[in-house]
């Protein structure tokens, strides 16, 4: 049983971008870190939409993300703190968007240029993208209001650096894959749907993690309510 994050990258957009690949003297199946972190960072990406404009969903996705959590009022308490370590990682890295900030530390391509592909199933990776998947959703339901400035200035860095990238024949789209901020949380949407049409439905969300404040003030806003999704 998958993970959101582990069926996004493993799953979803690697085999559909043709990898693995054998590859050096031995032709082993392999991936080439560069994609693998930017796709880890699509995936944080989507978390963060998620909980900023898709939060009961979001809060779902968190919920199986931790799935041996006892979601007692107290066990529920502590992992919220310690998501708040993503708010650091927010805070010490200001030049960069949050899905980035929360995997810089992690990144893949610095330890080589490719991995095997048996390992992308150790347990240890999984962690990585689990626990800074889980950062995003927390960074967005407590950060909805700043999303449109962090939408406006990734749309900016995107189309800045394909303009860079196209002049030397780089297969990059010159158009951000966003028209807006709703067109972003409605692709975040469509993916957990994808994940839990090809994975398993995701569990309903643990009555201590819907009365936890960061949650139910997030929930609980009329103005922003977010659509049923059961």
């Amino acid at each position: 049983m998958s993970s959101f994050a582990q069926w996004y990258i493993i799953a979803e957009q690697l085999p559909r971008m043709g990898w693995p690949k054998p590859m050096g003297l031995f032709r082993k199946l392999k991936v080439d870190t560069g994609l693998l972190d930017v796709l880890v960072e699509q995936a944080i990406q989507i978390s963060v939409g998620l909980g900023a404009g898709r939060p009961q969903l979001g809060t779902a996705v968190l919920a199986d993300i931790f799935p041996n959590n006892s979601w007692t009022k107290g066990s529920t308490a502590d992992l919220l703190f310690s998501l708040k370590e993503g708010e650091l990682k927010v805070n010490r890295n200001p030049g960069l968007p949050p899905w980035k900030a929360f995997y810089t530390d992690y990144r893949a391509a610095p330890s080589g240029k490719d991995i095997a592909w048996e390992n992308l199933g150790d347990p240890a990776i999984a962690v990585v993208w689990d626990q800074t998947c889980a950062w995003g959703i927390y960074w967005g339901l407590n950060h909805a209001e700043d999303m449109p400035k962090v939408f406006t200035q990734a749309r900016f860095d995107y189309e800045q650096t394909a303009g860079e990238a196209i002049p030397h024949g780089l297969g990059v789209s010159a158009q951000f894959p966003w028209s807006s901020l709703e067109h972003f949380y409605e692709t975040c949407e469509e993916m957990v749907r994808g994940f839990e049409a090809a994975e398993q439905p995701l569990p309903e969300i643990p009555g201590a993690l819907l009365a936890a404040p960061e949650v139910a003030a997030r929930l609980g806003n009329g103005h922003n309510r977010p659509r049923p999704y059961y």
